[in-house]
């Protein structure tokens, strides 16, 4: 049946030497990655008395995966963990003496981010590969490998969608919003000038009036009450809405953030350089 088919000809050989030639070319690249960052990781290995961790989402979780066989192979004990699974009790299984390996291209995987806090609470060493430099895997890691971004030898180049897609479609307010003691809160009879010492302290571009669900500019008096120049014109979400959606309302409103409450009851703030931030657009 086969033989039957009019397949149009194509050059196979030609194909396979464009390919091979393109890998030979990204592994010049792999080589300009064997720095001190490179020493870094491999004295940290060095000195694991205990487990080697690996884990990663998607693809770079087969490249976790075939890390830990690998180094289960030569004799150090090593186990791949999904870090799904990991929020969720498999960490655990750590203990001290154990290394944690991440993968990720963006160095922005949710899933790895949330885990990073307690990873640092159990004092054990994290190791991020990434393309990254600047990412939060990258800067929170003890220490990092850069990847240089190559060429993909697949000549469609198609780069998936699903991680954006499952950011729309799971990611709500609440997981990503300042909660209020992060955010700069004054009574509405105070001074200008103490409600932008309490930015200045919060590191905020706006301030919190607590009983009105107001705010005001960062603007410059020094005795006048917050109450004769604050807005009225503010905007406030659910914290169960998805992030999607605040960021779609606060480009229709032209905002750049939205206040989170039940109730009238203030919970913190949402903006759109935090949702942004996560790789949603």
């Amino acid at each position: 049946m086969l033989k039957s088919l009019k397949v149009p000809t194509f050059n196979f050989i030609a194909s396979g030497k464009e390919i091979l030639s393109l890998e030979l070319k990204n592994l010049e690249y792999l080589h300009q990655c064997i720095n001190h960052n490179f020493q870094k990781v491999g004295e940290v290995l060095l000195n694991c008395s205990g487990k080697i961790v690996t884990m990663g989402v998607g693809k770079s979780g087969y490249i976790a995966r075939k890390l830990a066989a690998t180094f289960s192979s030569t004799g150090n004990p090593s186990f791949f963990v999904h870090p799904t699974e990991a929020s969720h009790g498999d960490l655990g299984m750590l203990s001290s003496g154990d290394i944690i390996i991440a993968f990720s291209k963006s160095g922005e995987s949710s899933e790895i981010i949330v885990l990073i806090s307690f990873i640092k609470h159990l004092n054990i060493p994290y190791i991020c590969i990434t393309e990254n430099p600047l990412s939060t895997m990258a800067k929170s890691a003890n220490a990092s490998i850069f990847i240089h971004k190559t060429q993909e030898a697949c000549n469609l180049g198609a780069p998936t969608t699903r991680g954006l897609l499952g950011k729309k479609l799971l990611i709500r307010v609440h997981d990503i919003m300042r909660s209020k003691n992060k955010v700069p809160i004054v009574n509405w009879t105070c001074s200008i000038f103490n409600a932008i010492v309490e930015i200045a302290k919060k590191n905020f571009g706006t301030v919190v009036v607590l009983n009105d669900h107001k705010k005001i500019s960062d603007v410059d008096f020094k005795h006048t009450a917050i109450k004769t120049v604050m807005t009225s014109k503010f905007q406030v979400i659910h914290p169960n809405i998805l992030a999607s959606e605040a960021l779609a309302k606060m480009k229709f409103s032209n905002v750049k953030f939205l206040l989170v409450a039940i109730n009238n009851y203030l919970l913190g703030i949402v903006r759109m350089c935090d949702i942004l931030h996560i790789g949603m657009s």
